[in-house]
């Protein structure tokens, strides 16, 4: 193999290692019916059930964000495993090595859909916005 081949080689694996890292964007959820008025639901019943989806939203968050960290303590390692392993074509089995966190970004898939349909319940129901 020449000696111009092997930055391109080496960099080629090193975009496969990096594109595998990527998460792909959730579907965007359905769009609601007809929002919900004050005239079809009493105001202390909206504003009870606005109460809820804030909690849900607050629920959904706090688990991504720990999800978050999670896949990130993991980040330091597989990136040196990578760079290894690129660097250093007998090293390549190191990939292997690498944590996937596969079921930490399903989740994580999971919970923005459920976020986006939080969202989309509460413009439904006219609740208050809330500051993030």
């Amino acid at each position: 193999m020449k000696a111009r081949a092997v930055p391109f080689l080496a960099g080629g694996v090193l975009l496969c290692t990096l594109a595998g890292c990527v998460r792909s964007a959730p579907d965007l959820p359905a769009i609601a019916a007809a929002p919900v008025t004050k005239a079809s639901i009493a105001e202390k019943e909206r504003l009870a059930k606005c109460g809820a989806l804030a909690d849900a939203l607050n629920g959904n968050k706090a688990e991504a964000v720990g999800l978050d960290s999670e896949i990130k303590s993991n980040r330091g390692q597989n990136q040196t495993l990578g760079y290894l392993a690129a660097a250093a074509w007998p090293l390549t089995p190191l990939l292997l090595a690498t944590e996937g966190d596969y079921k930490e970004k399903d989740r994580l898939d999971a919970l923005q859909a459920e976020r986006d349909r939080i969202y989309a319940e509460q413009r439904q129901y006219r609740c208050p916005s809330s500051p993030d």
